[in-house]
């Protein structure tokens, strides 16, 4: 079986993203701007002027079905946004100029040398675009003679890839002939073949199932490379490391006459103990940046649930 299909889909703004209105931050520790000695006043606001972003998607699949292998299924993906909609941060750093400032005493008398950041919403520059392939293959071993005709095996894998241009503005300092400062104007630097934030080039999942006298097991794992999260200078980017995880759930159906009553147990990341973090960052390791280990998210670790139930 072939599919082929294409649509198109519209994004429109959030309202929060359209507003002028202004969200400040004052933090007079020195501790911003280039050389980390300057107290920061960061402001975020909306656009009005953002356009929607409208994406062509283009999608072709193959199928195939035999009671000797089971499914195979092979994807390709393809889409193109137009309008993307991305965080543009304009820096500057002795310059309030078009900061509305809050009538409040604590924003009075504020340091001549405060760095000043203004974050807005922007329609990137030129084309994003996101493509890729998809792999699955599910197998029931009804071929097995006797209990292990219950067995059951599908395998999933995902390769994507993306690029986009990611602009940086600022208010740039402008000098005369003898290098006396005249004004400051606004620059834009633009870094093509950007990758999308929290995208993993390889994903995928494979388990062993179990469906047969009343049981219904799974064993699950499942693995995503890592993911950049956010670009900063200097090759700094900072990544999500690639992670995996197993989990099992056993499940037991029966009935005594009265009702239909389920017992299951479930062990879910397994791999993973209380000091293990589910989500580890990194900055760096990329060209001549060194690489360097950050934060890390816990959700607990392994957790296992026993439960039953009935329906009478």
């Amino acid at each position: 079986m072939f599919r082929g299909g294409y649509f198109l889909s519209v994004a429109r703004p959030q309202i929060r993203q359209l507003s002028r209105a202004q969200s400040v931050r004052l933090d007079l520790r020195p501790r911003s701007g280039p050389n980390d000695n300057q107290p920061l006043f960061r402001v975020s606001e909306g656009n009005p002027d953002l356009s929607p972003s409208k994406t062509h998607n283009f999608d072709l699949s193959a199928e195939y079905y035999s009671d000797q292998i089971g499914v195979i299924k092979l994807g390709v993906f393809y889409k193109r946004i137009d309008d993307f909609i991305q965080s543009n941060a304009t820096l500057t750093t002795d310059d309030l100029g078009g900061v509305q400032v809050p009538d409040d005493r604590r924003f009075q008398n504020l340091p001549d040398n405060i760095y000043v950041e203004v974050s807005r919403p922007e329609n990137a520059n030129g084309v994003a675009e996101i493509w890729g392939l998809e792999a699955a293959i599910e197998r029931q071993f009804t071929f097995l003679p006797g209990v292990w005709n219950g067995l059951g095996v599908f395998v999933n894998y995902t390769y994507s890839d993306s690029s986009r241009t990611q602009s940086r503005s600022w208010n740039a300092p402008v000098f005369d002939e003898d290098g006396n400062f005249v004004t400051r104007e606004r620059a834009i630097a633009e870094f093509p073949s950007v990758p999308f934030e929290q995208q993993p080039k390889h994903s995928g999942t494979a388990a062993l199932t179990y469906n047969k006298y009343g049981i219904d097991a799974t064993l699950t794992y499942t693995a995503q490379a890592k993911r950049k999260d956010f670009i900063f200078a200097n090759d700094l980017v900072r990544f999500d490391e690639s992670a995996e995880t197993l989990d099992f759930r056993i499940e037991y159906r029966f009935d005594l006459g009265l009702g239909n009553f389920r017992l299951y147990f479930e062990g879910a990341d397994l791999l993973k103990g209380t000091d293990d973090p589910d989500v580890l960052s990194s900055r760096g390791g990329i060209g001549d940046a060194p690489k360097a280990y950050g934060n890390g998210r816990f959700f607990g670790g392994r957790q296992f649930r026993l439960g039953f139930s009935a329906t009478l």
